[in-house]
């Protein structure tokens, strides 16, 4: 026998369901905005994460050692770094800084901190990939992004008449690692670069 509801209970019905579809609606939504998921799947441990970075910068060019802060790291899809880079960019854009002026071809922006800027560009990558595992059962505590300070080639000299140092992220991805510049995007560091990198954080 199938119970009678009131009309209390009836409008309570329709409220869940609705409730429950506005749920379903909003998380499509973040989903659709998001585009594509940050990672493949796979979760490297210190070790392999250090074999996959051997890729972009070969033990014998590099002596800095890497500070891990985590045991798991996430691969991530090549395909989310553009998506990344545009929110990334409308999230400073609302900060009030002019990224106008951040373009790969506009030079290096000394007046920009650059380790400011790679801080906040792991900060937000965190939080996508929080987001990304929120229902999946990993191990990955942080997204297999590794931030590095090197010379340009270009580099500025300070009044000492040193070059000065310069901070990107290396990107783990499955096409192999990708060098980014947060204020401009993908870039190719040239061999001597390489052999100018001092420090490497995960």
């Amino acid at each position: 026998m199938v119970p009678r509801m009131d009309a209390s209970g009836i409008g309570a019905h329709w409220l869940r369901l609705f409730a429950a579809c506005a749920l379903a609606l909003t998380v499509a939504a973040i989903g659709e905005a998001r585009g594509t998921n940050m990672t493949t799947g796979r979760v490297f441990g210190r070790i392999e994460l250090l074999a996959e970075v051997d890729k972009a910068v070969p033990p014998g060019q590099c002596v800095a050692p890497i500070a891990f802060s985590a045991s798991h790291y996430a691969e991530v899809r090549h395909r989310w770094i553009i998506g990344f880079l545009k929110r990334f960019r409308a999230d400073l854009s609302r900060k009030d800084v002019p990224v106008g002026s951040m373009t790969y071809g506009s030079g290096w922006q000394t007046r920009f901190n650059c380790t400011a800027f790679t801080d906040l560009f792991l900060g937000n990558a965190s939080a996508e990939l929080m987001v990304d595992l929120w229902h999946a059962r990993s191990e990955a505590e942080r997204p297999a992004i590794i931030a590095i300070w090197y010379t340009p080639d270009r580099a500025p000299v300070d009044a000492r008449g040193q070059r000065l140092q310069h901070s990107v992220v290396l990107v783990v991805t499955e096409s192999g690692p990708v060098f980014v510049d947060p204020q401009a995007g993908e870039v190719i560091l040239s061999p001597r670069e390489l052999s100018t990198i001092s420090h490497r954080r995960a």
